[in-house]
């Protein structure tokens, strides 16, 4: 399943009820990707099972806009059990999951991501996960830009508050960064 607005080229239109396919067999499809925005794909097939262990990804159509940025970085949030029993969380989120990860990784295992002061940064934040995690960007002023990949008409500043990123939703923030304090 792809989060967006794309349009199909497949001889069966109807893809998102396609139950499996054969390990053997490729199956690939072709789509038109116009309209810039932060989207992700995932699994509905056994998505319990499937998207706990990792098939989901993100998919960046860029725009215009992408040359006035110093710096784009992507999260894909999740969380997990620490066990590694997948499907663990049933259909309505109900979890024994004890760890937090950003891209797959958690702990001093995230990567630390270079921001000099006065570069112009987008984050784009995914949920992959079934809980809502709050974003703390800290004391910099922000910009909500997008939501589930649609651009944000005159977006405000925002200072001091969390940034809730509910399950399978989309934000891209922009900001400057401030003097070194910050990085």
């Amino acid at each position: 399943m792809i989060h967006g607005s794309f349009k199909i080229h497949h001889r069966r239109c109807d893809f998102l009820s396609f139950s499996s396919f054969s390990q053997k067999n490729y199956h690939g499809f072709r789509f038109t990707a116009t309209v810039p925005g932060t989207y992700w794909y995932h699994s509905h097939y056994k998505s319990a099972e499937q998207v706990d262990l990792g098939l989901y990804g993100a998919l960046i159509v860029e725009g215009d806009r992408q040359t006035e940025l110093d710096r784009d970085y992507t999260f894909i949030l999740d969380e997990m059990n620490s066990k590694g029993k997948a499907g663990s969380k049933g259909m309505m989120g109900s979890s024994n999951d004890d760890l937090f990860t950003v891209n797959g990784k958690s702990g001093d295992l995230i990567s630390a991501y270079e921001i000099q002061t006065g570069e112009n940064v987008r984050l784009r934040f995914i949920n992959a996960g079934y809980i809502t995690h709050y974003m703390n960007l800290g004391s910099i002023e922000y910009r909500v830009v997008a939501v589930d990949g649609q651009a944000v008409m005159d977006p405000q500043i925002i200072q001091n508050k969390l940034l809730p990123v509910g399950p399978g939703e989309r934000y891209d923030v922009e900001f400057t960064a401030p003097d070194s304090s910050f990085l």
